[in-house]
């Protein structure tokens, strides 16, 4: 199953999962926005690293891996070396996501796939203290 964002025409975002993998008890929320300016004023003031966020209107788990395509610009960042992490509002601490089987395609579109809702932010390295 898809969900999908456009804008002019095009695409801006896009979550995937197999709805026979669904194992939550309760509903979940597939909302998606392509920044978090609260979370990346935050990681601003403490780390220098250049960052992208895929914000979710999901808190916790999906209860199943989604699969996300995003149109992000990665300018600046190297591509070989891209790092995922989750960020837990809560708990105030960002976990890294060991396999986001990422892959960039020929149109320039990210895809990720990820088992946790909340931010997950995007840097090509470990975070940088400033």
């Amino acid at each position: 199953m898809n969900i999908s964002k456009t804008s002019a025409g095009k695409l801006v975002s896009r979550v995937s999962f197999n709805p026979k993998l669904f194992t939550s008890k309760t509903n979940i929320k597939l909302g998606v926005a392509l920044d978090d300016k609260s979370l990346r004023t935050s990681l601003s003031k403490s780390y220098k690293n250049k960052m992208q966020m895929v914000k979710f209107t999901q808190k916790g788990s999906f209860g199943m891996p989604v699969t996300v395509t995003a149109n992000m610009d990665l300018t600046g960042m190297n591509l070989q070396t891209l790092r995922f992490y989750n960020y837990d509002s809560t708990k105030k601490r960002l976990t890294r996501i060991a396999v986001p089987n990422y892959t960039i395609d020929q149109l320039g579109y990210l895809h990720f796939t990820t088992n946790m809702g909340e931010t997950v932010v995007i840097t090509d390295s470990s975070f940088l203290k400033k």
